[in-house]
């Protein structure tokens, strides 16, 4: 069974999180492609095979200076800094619907009601394979300088400027491969400290903006647990679906099931299961 948790930034306030989910999935009945970080693992430039025999410098960030035109590098007083790791994540927008594949009487048991809460979309199998949904497949720390993939993508592209529309192409390729259906097994320590420098060089000014890796997680949290299967869009902002698609709707309490069972009496045809997440 696959289970779409549904807005769990409302995990605590179960009377809104069921008013959204009759609002913004159920009556116009589809669920929005969410816009995630997925990462690149990049190889410091101390190891890169493309800077083999030549000396490389790591800047502190005290190293720039926050201007009104942006940030300028202090070049008159340049700090040095050690890479704490050997690899970094490079961010990059991903549009996904998430859902968990989960035995229906294995989920009360589970991890995901202490991050997703406990208000999940199950839509029929079958209508959701035919949308592609895949699953997530989970690398370890220590993998990421034999992954073919990510070895290729570092050979060919990482800090090549100035590539040419074919180059391009096949850069998107890749990243395609690594990202969408791709994440680390745990929160691994490299994975955690990586803050990775996106810089837009415009002539003596430079652009920087810092990303924080999956800053919600504590360390170490074990992602394989989560059993993620994936739908991705790079055009929809939408996955439509229809009555006959959804098969059950779980509710946090006796006081959802009955607006939901309600909501379902009244405006639809054919009413899906509604069912306690304490009960499933």
């Amino acid at each position: 069974m696959f289970i779409h948790f549904a807005f769990s930034k409302l995990k605590d306030d179960f009377t809104a999180q069921t008013e959204d989910v009759i609002n913004k999935i159920l009556e116009p009945k589809r669920l929005k492609f969410g816009i995630n970080p997925e990462f690149i693992p990049v190889f410091q430039p101390h190891i890169h095979p493309r800077f083999k025999g030549k000396k490389v410098e790591h800047l502190a960030l005290e190293s720039f200076k926050s201007t009104k035109d942006g940030v300028v590098a202090n070049l008159t007083d340049l700090k040095f800094v050690k890479p704490k790791t050997d690899i970094h994540f490079l961010p990059y927008e991903i549009h996904m619907i998430c859902f968990i594949k989960i035995p229906l009487m294995q989920l009360s048991l589970s991890i995901h009601s202490s991050e997703y809460g406990k208000m999940g979309i199950v839509l029929k199998d079958d209508f959701l394979k035919r949308k592609g949904i895949r699953s997530v497949h989970y690398y370890p720390e220590n993998s990421l300088f034999s992954d073919p993939l990510v070895v290729e993508w570092n050979l060919k592209f990482g800090y090549k400027p100035n590539l040419d529309s074919n180059e391009r192409k096949e850069k998107n390729q890749i990243e395609s491969q690594i990202l969408a259906f791709r994440k680390p097994a745990a929160l691994f320590k490299s994975f955690f400290e990586s803050r990775q420098l996106a810089i837009n060089n415009m002539g003596t000014k430079i652009d920087i903006e810092i990303y924080d890796a999956y800053d919600r997680y504590p360390m170490g949290y074990n992602f394989s647990e989560e059993k993620e299967w994936r739908i991705i869009s790079d055009t929809e902002e939408f996955m439509q679906f229809s009555e006959d698609d959804l098969f059950m709707v779980i509710v946090p309490d006796e006081e959802c099931r009955s607006i939901l069972q309600n909501y379902f009496d009244e405006n639809w045809k054919n009413t899906p299961q509604v069912e306690l997440f304490s009960s499933v």
